[in-house]
């Protein structure tokens, strides 16, 4: 048994040796004489720790083994805290006191790494999204106060390490969203199938969670992931580097347009081996276009397609009724199924998908806007860009709340204020919902790799 078969029952102490066992004979497919497979039963029989297991189907039923295997790699799964914690947000408000018990205790602070940073976000969606979907008004602050503390931690976070974020090597997980395309790259030439990016505008990572939930067909399966924006979180800053695999300053020319973007794209292709007749760049995806798809797409010569949808940016721009009222907005839209109907004609045409967005979005509230007339290249509502240090300085004195963002990545001449916490560069006590600075929820976006089930 232990020098010809290489089954040593001395060391099998516990129902993990007994597998390792059991892996070794089935899957090197040993055939143990009935003597040999009497002998190793009584002697795993006198084990305690084997009395409950099913040694005789185990042993002589490799099938019967296999379904043991999986019962127990569920198991091991289920009871895991990740695992427990999404059960709970799948069940309702009854649970959401155990989401609150999770966040009780934050133990990541500025020293940690993006990938725990990452991790928090992924669970605050979670979160996030069960209490805005509830309406509970409650909950809805209480989350809002543990939201505040964990943003806190992280505007410090971001502030001293975001540098380092660019150079972080695209392979094997993009950190930000100008490495996605170079992602792609790799991912393309390693299986010679075609991709399709999909780009929804300004969605945020909590309500990627309320999408994916509202959306008809059962069939599909996510992987979940996230990356960081570029920072400003404008849309032509951090959807140009995604298209383009730039940093900003490479596509100075065209910072505060998009009008570019469909070239960049092409570009970064033809750079990669592939024609432009390959690449397919198309935005403003509704039900229209989706149901064009099919003509748009050329069988077997399209091998990239990089799809823009702007509905939850529309949405966004719109919005007097806060998160709670985006997130119905939200729900809405997921049921129209418009996303699963473009999911499902790509699947359809053999391609691999992944969803990603530019930026997200906060609620935020108004503390007064600068009268600064022309001299601003970018009025937005999170963040304000000026040409001079000397004119952002002279603008930051006057709105304290506000900070100046080191031009890292950027073009010349290019200086970001952004407003901090909840705050926003509108007159006092107006509310909106908005993007341009660096909370959490504005430059963590969702990286989600779509399958069948």
């Amino acid at each position: 048994m232990k020098y010809i078969f290489k089954i040593d029952i001395d060391i099998i102490n516990n129902e993990i040796d007994f597998i390792k066992s059991l892996l070794h004979i089935h899957y090197n497919n040993i055939e143990l004489p009935l003597l040999f497979i009497q002998r190793l039963k009584n002697n795993l029989l006198e084990k305690t720790v084997q009395k409950k297991l099913p040694i005789d189907d185990l042993i002589n039923n490799k099938e019967r083994f296999i379904e043991y295997l999986v019962e127990k790699h569920k198991d091991i799964i289920n009871s895991s805290p990740e695992v427990q914690l999404f059960h709970a947000f799948n069940k309702g408000t009854e649970k959401i006191e155990s989401l609150f018990e999770f966040f009780k205790n934050i133990t990541i602070n500025e020293n940690s790494n993006y990938k725990e940073w990452i991790n928090y976000a992924l669970k605050a969606a979670y979160l996030g999204s069960v209490v805005y979907k509830s309406g509970d008004l409650e909950y809805i602050n209480r989350f809002e106060n543990v939201y505040k503390i964990l943003n806190n931690l992280y505007e410090t976070w971001i502030i001293k390490n975001y540098s380092g974020l660019r150079t972080i090597p695209s392979v094997p997980h993009p950190a930000m969203v100008h490495h996605v395309p170079h992602y792609l790259a790799s991912y393309y030439r390693n299986n010679l199938k075609p991709i399709a990016l999909i780009v929804i505008d300004g969605l945020a990572l909590n309500q990627w969670i309320t999408l994916r939930d509202s959306l008809p067909d059962n069939n599909l399966r996510f992987i979940e992931n996230a990356l960081f924006a570029w920072i400003p979180t404008l849309t032509t800053v951090s959807r140009q580097a995604l298209f383009s695999g730039k940093n900003p300053y490479e596509f100075e020319e065209s910072i505060n347009t998009t009008s570019k973007e469909e070239s960049y794209w092409l570009l970064f292709w033809e750079n990669n081996g592939l024609e432009k007749e390959n690449v397919l760049y198309l935005k403003g995806m509704d039900s229209k276009k989706t149901q064009e798809l099919e003509k748009t797409i050329i069988p077997h010569k399209t091998k990239i397609a990089g799809l823009i949808v702007n509905k939850i940016d529309n949405i966004m721009h719109g919005m007097e009724m806060g998160m709670e009222g985006f997130h119905n907005q939200i729900t809405i839209f997921g049921k129209n199924d418009i996303l699963g109907n473009l999911i499902d004609k790509l699947l359809i045409s053999g391609f691999d998908i992944w969803i990603t967005s530019d930026h997200g979005n906060t609620e935020c509230s108004g503390r007064g806007q600068p009268k600064e007339a022309s001299i601003a290249k970018t009025r937005g509502e999170r963040v304000r860009v000026y040409k001079s240090e000397n004119l952002i300085n002279t603008i930051r004195d006057k709105f304290h709340w506000s900070d100046c963002w080191k031009p890292i990545g950027l073009p010349k001449d290019y200086y970001p204020l952004i407003a901090t916490e909840n705050n926003a560069f509108l007159p006092e006590r107006v509310t909106a919902v908005s993007h341009g600075s660096i909370s959490m929820n504005e430059t963590i976006v969702p990286f989600i790799k779509v399958l069948r089930k």
